[in-house]
């Protein structure tokens, strides 16, 4: 056995920080933060597992709320505005450094099971998601987007894409990939769609019938925030196909949707539950870095947002899971650092002694894990661009250990800050509150000291 570890990152769709059951967690305070304790909703048994099994981040955030522009950043450690994959349907650049190729030319065999999304969903050809060995579902076909179609070769509605049908075939191959022998360490991508389904209203029946004794309510902040930006409450109701049909719920169809995206919950933790077993019946677990995540969250009901694109803590705080037996302390909870998407690729890279390419956002997590002494990031961002050709939805997150400051680029009322220890539901926008004044020019100089460093073009400088 080498004595550098495998690598194990397994990621989900559209998973908010607040969707663990963490059963084990559940007597911690909700005004800890979202995600700081176990949510009542929701089993997620294999996640509680891994959770307790290592290091779980309670502040942690994608790079933006948006697919493809976020599973790049998750494969370059860079930040949209630097890696130039700021909407869906585009590619990596030509020659940016990226995760498979890192590790591969590092030592690691590299391979990948799942969506990929950098524009295919799920490319067929062996060498077609960069840096990896693309693991082939067995009779996949695919459509000319790239999505796969049913097994069996029937038509189907919605099979294209949906996690529902897709997860538990992808976690059974990367489990084949951990039982098979290696003669080189390995990085072991697992890409997983759920709970990304619930973007598609015509898939609901495959959550089941609802449980009307166990709908969960309506979350504390259903209400919007009062002067909240212009772009926001424009887009509310257009900017997702599940969408548009919210705008009419009554409180009961709220809470069934909120039913279904636990479920959805559900499915993608089964699948996570396929690969982890195969490390664990492996004897890899004790050889094995895993790390956790998801490439953005979902709104749930909160401020009455479905979906991503916005910068609402729903949308853009996801979970962050650390663990390997034995080097990684179990059972840490690490509510202060603040960490983010863009540190997935120098973390793997640390752990397993490679340099990571030059000129990242990111940062190696590993000495902050196995030092709690040590200081985090004094703050933490998000990006989000227009989706749309001549869109407006631009904006940027700053957040600093308790206040969270957002600007929109254009429209009325286009600055959102929130105290987060006080109000960690945001419902209070402080941008025009007198009080808050000091705080608001403070996150306005960081926000435009961080657009100047990162060379970022985001028109407006607060």
């Amino acid at each position: 056995m080498t004595s550098r570890p495998n690598l194990l990152f397994v990621f989900t769709d559209q998973q908010t920080i607040g969707a663990l059951g963490l059963r084990q967690r559940s007597a911690l305070s909700a005004a800890e933060g979202l995600g700081a304790a176990g949510n009542p909703h929701v089993a997620t048994p294999r996640l509680d597992a891994l959770a307790a099994s290592g290091v779980r981040f309670a502040r942690s955030y994608c790079a933006t709320p948006l697919c493809s522009p976020a599973r790049a950043s998750l494969a370059t450690g860079r930040f949209p505005s630097a890696h130039g994959v700021t909407t869906n349907h585009l590619h990596l650049p030509a020659g940016m450094p990226h995760l498979g190729g890192v590790l591969r030319a590092g030592g690691y065999e590299t391979a990948w099971a799942g969506k990929w999304h950098v524009p295919e969903e799920y490319p067929l050809a062996e060498e077609s998601i960069p840096g990896f060995v693309t693991l082939p579902l067995p009779g996949r076909q695919t459509d000319k987007n790239g999505y796969p179609v049913r097994l069996d070769g029937r038509p189907g509605n919605w099979d294209h894409n949906l996690g529902a049908y897709v997860d538990d075939p992808v976690a059974e191959v990367a489990a084949d990939f951990l039982r098979r022998p290696h003669a080189k360490p390995f990085l072991l991508a697992v890409s997983l769609m759920n709970p990304h389904d619930i973007c598609f209203p015509a898939a609901y029946a495959r959550a089941g019938i609802p449980d009307e004794s166990r709908l969960p309510p309506l979350p504390d902040n259903f209400a919007p925030p009062a002067d909240e930006p212009e772009f926001l409450a424009n887009t509310r109701w257009t900017h997702e196909g599940m969408c548009k049909p919210a705008r009419d719920w009554n409180e009961h169809e709220w809470r069934v949707a909120r039913w279904i995206y636990y479920r959805f919950t559900e499915m993608a933790d089964r699948a996570v539950g396929i690969v982890l077993d195969a490390l664990r019946r492996s004897e890899l677990e004790e050889h094995t870095v895993v790390v956790f995540t998801s490439d953005h969250g979902e709104g749930g009901g909160a401020h009455r947002w479905l979906g991503k694109l916005s910068l609402y803590e729903e949308a853009i705080a996801v979970p962050f899971l650390v663990s390997r037996p034995g080097v990684i302390p179990p059972g840490v909870v690490d509510r202060e650092r603040l960490v983010s998407a863009v540190d997935v690729l120098p973390t793997l890279c640390g752990y397993a002694g490679v340099e990571p390419p030059p000129g990242i956002a990111g940062i190696d997590l590993g000495p902050l894990i196995a030092n709690p002494a040590l200081p985090g990031r004094p703050h933490v961002s998000v990006e989000m661009h227009p989706v749309w050709k001549g869109d407006t939805g631009a904006g940027r997150m700053l957040r600093t250990p308790r206040w969270k400051y957002a600007r929109i680029a254009t429209g009325a009322n286009p600055e959102l800050l929130f105290d987060l220890d006080r109000d960690p539901g945001e419902t209070r926008n402080l941008a025009r509150d007198p009080a808050a004044r000091g705080e608001l020019d403070h996150h306005r100089t960081l926000l435009a000291a961080w657009l100047a460093r990162s060379a970022d073009p985001f028109p407006v400088r607060p």
